[in-house]
C-alpha cells in the first residue's frame, strides 16, 4: 500500500479541529497500528523533531524484535535559520543523532526541512549543504523538504537536488493536477509524498459539526458535503478514492487518532482500489489559502 503513518498524534494534540484535550493516540493503539501495517506492507513512518515525544514513543517500540528494521523513518527539523552559519552542520549533526538514538534506529531514511522559512533564509546554501553532507556521510539516506506553498514546493524543488518532497494534496487542494510542477518533479525522479488528504480532519467533520462561521465564509465545504450526499459516499472513502484515482505519488503520509480510524482507512482503501468508483471531482478544486492552507485559518469556533 501507497500509505505512510503520519505521527503527530503520538506526541501532539493535532489537528485543527481536534477538540480531543488529551493526546490523540495511545501507545497501545499505535503497536496495533504497527501491526497491520506489517501485515499491509506499510513501511514508511513519518515524524519530527517537533512533534511532542513521538520520536521516543516510536523508538521504544521499534526495539521489540517483530518491528526492529522493518520501517522507514521520516523525521523533520525546524528552526534552523536561528542557527548561526558556522555551527549550522554541527548543531544539525547533533539533532540527527538525539533523533537516532530516540527512535532507536542507525540510519534515518528521509530528513526533512520542516518550515520552509529555514529554506527561505539566507542561511539556506548552508544548510541544504549540511543535509548534502549528511546523506554522503551515512547518516540519512534522502534529503528534502516539506511545504504549503505551490511557488515554494516549484522554486526549491528546482534550485536543489532535493530527493523527497512533502506536499497537500486532497479533493480541495488539487494543485498539484494544475501546473509543469509534477511533470518536472517526475523527470528529475523526486519522491513525491502527498498529505493532508483529509485536510487536517475538516473534510471528515459532518457539516453540522463544521463551525459555523468556518462553514459561511468557504463555500466549497458545503459544495463538498453535496457532493457526498448526491454520491452517497463517506468522506473517508470520497477522500481516498480521489488520491487513488490519481496515482503520481511515492506515499501517501495519514495521521491516525486510534486504531479503529486506521483499520476502517485501510479497509476502504483497499475495497476502492479493486472498485474504482468513477467521481468527478474537478469542481470541489479551490485555490483559496484561506480554505486549503490550515495555516491561513482563523481560530475555528
Amino acid at each position: 500500500m501507497k500509505i505512510g503513518i503520519g505521527t503527530a498524534q503520538l506526541g501532539l494534540k493535532y489537528g485543527i479541529v481536534n477538540s480531543n484535550s488529551s493526546l490523540s493516540i495511545s501507545k497501545n493503539d499505535f503497536s496495533k497500528i504497527l501491526n497491520l501495517s506489517l501485515k499491509k506492507k506499510i513501511k514508511i513512518l513519518d515524524t519530527a523533531e517537533s512533534y511532542g515525544n513521538s520520536e521516543k514513543l516510536i523508538g521504544s517500540l521499534l526495539l521489540k524484535k517483530k518491528f526492529k528494521n522493518q520501517f522507514n523513518i521520516i523525521t523533520k527539523l525546524s528552526d534552523l535559520r536561528f542557527i548561526k552559519s558556522k555551527n549550522i552542520y554541527r548543531e544539525i549533526y547533533k539533532k540527527i543523532n538525539i533523533s537516532l538514538n530516540n527512535l532507536k534506529i542507525k540510519k534515518i531514511y528521509g530528513l526533512l526541512i520542516h518550515d520552509i522559512k529555514d529554506l527561505k533564509s539566507k542561511k539556506k546554501d548552508v544548510i541544504f549543504r549540511s543535509l548534502l553532507r549528511l546523506k554522503k556521510e551515512g547518516l540519512v539516506k534522502k534529503i528534502g523538504f516539506s511545504c504549503y506553498k505551490h511557488d515554494d514546493l516549484t522554486y526549491f524543488s528546482s534550485k536543489y537536488n532535493f530527493d523527497i518532497i512533502q506536499f497537500p494534496f486532497n479533493i480541495l487542494d488539487q494543485r498539484l493536477l494544475e501546473t509543469k510542477t509534477l511533470k518536472n518533479l517526475k523527470k528529475n525522479k523526486v519522491e513525491i509524498h502527498i498529505r493532508s488528504i483529509f485536510l487536517q480532519g475538516l473534510l471528515l467533520l459532518p457539516q453540522k459539526k463544521i463551525p459555523y462561521n468556518f462553514l459561511k465564509n468557504h463555500n466549497s465545504l458545503k459544495k463538498w458535503h453535496n457532493f457526498l450526499r448526491i454520491n452517497n459516499i463517506d468522506p473517508i472513502s470520497a477522500c481516498l478514492n480521489f488520491i487513488i484515482k490519481n496515482n503520481f505519488y511515492k506515499n501517501v503520509i495519514i495521521g491516525f487518532n486510534e486504531y479503529f480510524h486506521f483499520k476502517d482507512v485501510i479497509n476502504k482503501y483497499s475495497f476502492i482500489k479493486k472498485k474504482k468508483l468513477d467521481l468527478n471531482y474537478n469542481k470541489l478544486k479551490n485555490f483559496n489559502e484561506n480554505v486549503i492552507n490550515p495555516n491561513k485559518w482563523k481560530k475555528l469556533k
